[in-house]
């Protein structure tokens, strides 16, 4: 248990017998971000993360304060660490540029995808919307990340991949309770989870179409927010405390056709 009671083994795990203990540790607690295995506002304890991991504590030490220098995590005056809570208008700024930064490495994808590649990437698309028709929250989270993570490395662009990694950290902990609220309010889920910007972005790497790579991933990430923005509406000032963040102002993230509709209704 951490020091808010909450688990921390759930995450365990350093699959890597590469590279030295600090940094089989450190890409360990970088894949529980990632993959949103950590509360927002969640204290992590040296202690509880070492046991999980079955390693000493300096090592844990040296990784969480490695992830506190790259903003991942929040280093508090008393020398605690915890997940940072973002407001909603921060979770919106984090999905504006993880559009920007993914679209461009599904771009890049689309242009060095091989057949071989592209089948990869069809089972992986599968093994998710498995998981999405049996409502298995961890397997979507893990489902949905491997399918992203296996066409950003198809771009060959170890920068770019680098900041997707670090955007991830962040949005990871808000995608996870997103999912989960939605495995227990069907009437709010977005079929966009279980198709179209899968599919459309499959399509786009089998036509090695940049273009439509790119919409496809924009296709796919305003889904996810739009399921967000569901749920801040519906649960109004139970959405804080269900999230772990601050409500914001309402502002459109549906995009430019929206945007162009309303105009034209106005």
């Amino acid at each position: 248990m951490d020091a808010n009671g909450s688990p921390v083994h759930s995450f365990v795990g350093m699959e890597s017998t590469h590279g030295t203990l600090g940094n089989r540790v450190y890409g360990a607690l970088r894949g529980a971000l990632t993959r949103g295995r950590f509360a927002p506002g969640q204290v992590l304890t040296i202690r509880a993360l070492a046991a999980a991991l079955n390693t000493s504590r300096m090592p844990v030490r040296e990784a969480l304060l490695r992830l506190g220098a790259e903003g991942a995590l929040e280093v508090l005056d008393n020398g605690s660490v915890r997940m940072p809570v973002l407001s909603g208008a921060r979770y919106f700024e984090l999905t504006q540029v993880r559009i920007l930064l993914e679209g461009e490495a599904a771009a890049q994808a689309a242009q060095h995808a091989a057949a071989a590649d592209v089948r990869l990437s069809r089972r992986l698309s599968d093994v998710y919307d498995a998981a999405v028709r049996a409502g298995d929250q961890e397997a979507m989270l893990s489902g949905n990340l491997d399918f992203h993570f296996q066409i950003y490395r198809l771009a060959r662009n170890d920068t770019l991949m680098h900041h997707i990694e670090q955007l991830w950290m962040q949005a990871g902990p808000y995608v996870a309770r997103t999912l989960g609220l939605a495995a227990i309010a069907p009437g709010l889920k977005h079929s966009a989870y279980s198709e179209g910007g899968h599919r459309d972005l499959l399509k786009a790497l089998a036509a090695a179409d940049p273009k439509a790579a790119h919409a496809a991933i924009e296709k796919d990430i305003r889904s996810g927010l739009q399921l967000f923005e569901a749920f801040e509406h519906h649960l109004g000032d139970m959405f804080g405390s269900v999230l772990g963040t601050q409500r914001r102002p309402r502002t459109s993230v549906a995009g430019p056709e929206a945007k162009a509709h309303r105009h034209r209704t106005a």
